[in-house]
């Protein structure tokens, strides 16, 4: 458990982008395994356009491994991941609708053979 925090630490650590002039030693395959789901994880809610607070991310990672009491309930938890998917959807869907009616904007190119 522990360990699970160590790793999740040293991800919000340098969890800006910028890397160390040396190289991290990791005390374990289980710290890297833990950095490396760390970085995956912040690279994907990025890419979606989520925005993080490392704080509020790493306080519900330690009351759960901690098993501490939870600041949301299980219904309000549920509820704001249901709404960010639909709002991702959302957008998804209408950055496709826009890319193909460009597409459909644009003169279709003809094949001008000799």
């Amino acid at each position: 458990m522990r360990t699970v925090v160590a790793g999740i630490t040293v991800f919000f650590a340098t969890a800006s982008g910028v890397y160390a002039d040396e190289p991290v030693r990791f005390a374990s395959q289980l710290d890297k395994i833990n950095y490396a789901i760390g970085v995956e994880t912040a690279r994907n809610f990025i890419s979606n356009g989520i925005t993080l607070k490392p704080d509020m991310l790493q306080k519900g990672v330690n009351d759960v491994v901690s098993g501490n009491h939870l600041l949301m309930s299980e219904k309000e938890l549920r509820s704001v991941l249901i709404s960010v998917q639909s709002d991702l959807r959302r957008k998804r869907s209408a950055d496709k609708q826009a890319a193909e009616a460009e597409i459909k904007s644009k003169p279709a190119l003809q094949n001008s053979s000799p």
